[in-house]
């Protein structure tokens, strides 16, 4: 090949190449955009490659994956004959290409992970697109439902207001339509009237309450009990000193600004927007809920200001349960545990105190009664919020009774009935209610039945156990006892729901603040409690609550027992119920004997309910022989007490006899009237079968007053125990022991 021909040769080459890199790089940038001018470029392409020479006359470039490679139709041309810059140039030009190539795979790597996150995040909406569009149904048919309840009972006042109209003013019938209904007669016509619109004019007078109005003021007027200042004029004089600045919606409060001044302003701007009740219920429980949890996790604020806070809580609940919605009432149950939880050392006293180590603490009251206030209180809280459930439908009650809720009641009750330390009246009382509400949802609903599990009813069962083999007292010196149900001095005070005690702390609530000063702080209270001995109006007073404690628990076995009616009876539960029947029936036979207790009453009662209980259980088959035979001894001897214990007449009339002169004597001087008058009339003694009805009424008389003895059916279920239990030679041994030991 001559010079000239090399020459041409080369030029050709070059070309060749600058045309395929021009070419390779926009296929590539063809390849990563995602434009609308892509099928056009593909066909300048393709008209660019259709006016190439063909492929035997020249040398010819094809693209492949491992780069650009150069063919020659002929014989290929050695390495030595191209030139070192065109071969360098080709090997750059292959290395850029390789580089591309993978900086596009790693581009479309990142597209398909940004695609398959856009897919995650589309499910994702679309799924809480779906949860709000149900709630939203949800929303409005409970709407439609109230609307058309509210069309229901508009039409039933309409037509109580036509009867009463009607009967007032009956509506004469004039001679014009007396006329025209005889010449319709004549004409024998059927003329059809346009029926005329009733309405009902309303009473231009009549002053509509408003319900927002209503809830403000009785909120200025809630006081508790005891206390000489309203809970807002209390907190009216309390502000916070550490925390700066605390907002919550439209409520704002700073540093040195009065607590209740500020809930009045929110009150009032609420109140000036004309919100409805259960919008202003759920501003107001949410702004109080946060502004107790930031006083109760801030370590340097006082913590002056948080029972008024959970009182104000229990009053918004109470006020209107119907207006509370049910996701208030899911958080109400989460933030009272949370704040019981928090404040659990209240609930954490030993079961004795003892004298060896050294109490070097100053004797003041202010903040254990602080505390003490807060968890009562919020226990009481927790309790209403159930009975509000009790009131909401079967979806509702299903919504909230999940286990979350059950996790939090057993926490609860974990500190409140707790075995390891000594219990707390106030606190125990409000756990057995929140358990007997919950019985009875269950027993409404049988379909919740499953979404409380057999082995959580089964450990609240053994600490009930704990508060029955408790003993009760009406003596002032056992009722801070490790026997007895616990009702210390620190603890007198009356709760949100109810009043046991008489109420010592109660003066002193309104005593933590002062009337002419703003202050953080609370005033200080000594701890200076009277001690008193034997039976005091106190004592009865928690004695009477301690039976009624007694008897809810056996209202609450009684309702498990109806929905646990397909598992088997558990040992415990037999041996506890009868050594609880024993126990009262020595009290009575030896403690209160001849005593004037005005809670005789509940006693007889309890001993009542033990034994429908045991009759039960055993009527339902459920009671095993092996556990009858565990606890027959005791059970046969309560038993024989109850039916046979009071057939010796000479006995009754003498106990009786005794009864009456204490609690009827006034009876007793009028039977004496009526036999002297007898006297008077007939000149005779009174014949023994009129004295002796004589006595009977005044004992019946007496019985009902006292409420003691047992009540005929009563017996009769004893009996049919007592029969079932014990053999002929059984009872004649029985018999002669009974009557030979008394």
């Amino acid at each position: 090949m001559s010079k000239f021909g090399r020459h041409q040769f080369l030029l050709s080459a070059k070309s060749k190449v600058k045309n395929n890199q021009e070419t390779e790089f926009r296929l590539f940038n063809m390849n990563e955009a995602e434009d609308d001018d892509f099928f056009s470029d593909d066909d300048d392409l393709l008209e660019e490659f259709s006016k190439r020479p063909p492929r035997g006359t020249s040398a010819n470039l094809s693209f492949t994956n491992g780069g650009i490679i150069a063919h020659l139709n002929d014989k290929p041309p050695a390495a030595s004959t191209l030139p070192d810059d065109v071969l360098q140039k080709l090997a750059d030009m292959e290395a850029r290409l390789v580089k591309a190539q993978g900086e596009a795979s790693m581009l479309r790597d990142k597209l398909n992970i940004f695609q398959t996150e856009n897919e995650q995040e589309r499910k994702t909406h679309v799924q809480k697109k779906k949860e709000l569009e149900q709630i939203h149904r949800e929303e409005v048919n409970r709407i439609k439902a109230d609307l058309q309840k509210a069309e229901d009972e508009k039409k039933f006042l309409i037509m109580a207001e036509k009867a009463k109209n009607r009967s007032l003013n009956p509506t004469p019938v004039s001679a014009q339509s007396a006329v025209s209904e005889s010449e319709s007669g004549k004409t024998k016509k059927r003329k059809l009237e346009e029926p005329s619109k009733e309405t009902v004019g309303l009473n231009p007078h009549r002053v509509f309450p408003d319900e927002v109005g209503l809830f403000v003021d009785s909120l200025l007027q809630f006081r508790l009990a005891g206390s000489e200042m309203t809970v807002i004029e209390i907190l009216s004089q309390i502000c916070l000193e550490h925390i700066t600045e605390f907002k919550c919606k439209t409520f704002e409060l700073s540093a040195g600004q009065s607590i209740g001044e500020r809930i009045l302003s929110m009150l009032r701007l609420q109140k000036e927007s004309l919100v409805k009740l259960d919008k202003l219920i759920d501003v107001l429980l949410e702004t109080l809920a946060s502004l107790i949890k930031e006083i109760s996790y801030h370590k340097s604020e006082y913590r002056t200001a948080l029972p008024f806070l959970v009182a104000l809580m229990y009053h918004t609940i109470t006020f209107r349960p119907s207006a509370v919605h049910i996701y208030a009432l899911k958080d109400l149950f989460q933030f009272t545990g949370d704040l019981i939880r928090t404040n659990r050392r209240v609930l954490k006293r030993p079961l004795a105190n003892t004298d060896s180590t050294l109490d070097v603490k100053p004797e003041i009251f202010q903040y254990e009664l602080i505390d003490n206030l807060v968890v009562f209180y919020s226990f009481d809280i927790f309790e209403r919020s159930f009975k509000v459930l009790q009131t909401q439908s079967l979806h509702s009650q299903a919504e909230l009774i999940d286990q979350h809720l059950l996790e939090i009641i057993e926490d609860l009750t974990r500190y409140s009935l707790s075995i390891s330390y000594q219990p707390i009246l106030n606190v125990v009382y409000s756990s057995v209610e929140i358990l007997n509400s919950l019985a009875n949802i269950i027993l409404e609903n049988p379909q919740l039945k499953s979404s409380v599990p057999e082995g959580w009813w089964n450990n609240m069962i053994y600490r009930l156990y704990y508060i029955l083999n408790k003993n009760v007292s009406n003596m002032e010196e056992y009722l801070t006892d490790s026997s007895c149900i616990s009702f210390p001095a620190e603890t007198n005070v009356f709760g949100l729901i109810r009043n046991i005690g008489d109420n010592y702390c109660g003066p002193l609530v309104s005593k933590l603040v002062r009337k002419d000063k703003l202050q953080s702080a609370p005033e200080v209270i000594l701890k200076n409690f009277v001690t008193k001995k034997g039976i005091t109006e106190k004592s009865l007073n928690v004695e009477w609550w301690c039976l009624m404690l007694k008897i809810g628990i056996i209202k609450l076995l009684e309702k498990l027992s109806i929905i646990r009616a397909d598992q088997p009876l558990e040992r415990e539960l037999l041996k506890n119920l009868v050594r609880l029947l024993a126990t009262e029936q020595e009290l009575l036979l030896t403690v209160l004997l001849g005593q004037d207790s005005q809670n005789m009453h509940l006693h007889f009662d309890l001993l009542t309910r033990l034994i429908k209980l045991i009759f039960q259980l055993w009527r339902s088959g459920r009671i095993a022989s092996r556990y009858l035979k565990e606890v027959e001894p005791e059970l046969t001897v309560c038993l024989w007490r109850i039916v046979f214990g009071t057939d010796q007449e000479d006995t009754e009339s003498i106990e009786m006899s005794e009864h009456k002169k204490l609690v009827d004597r006034l009876d007793e001087l009028q039977l004496q009237e009526d036999v002297d008058l007898f006297d008077d009339a007939f000149d005779e003694e009174v014949p023994k079968y009129i004295e002796e009805e004589f006595r009977k009424t005044s004992f019946l008389r007496c019985q009902s007053i006292m409420g003691s003895g047992i009540e005929r059916n009563t017996k009769d279920m004893a009996k049919s125990i007592l029969e079932s239990i014990t053999s002929m030679e059984d009872a004649d041994a029985l018999y002669l022991a009974m009557y030979q030991g008394s």
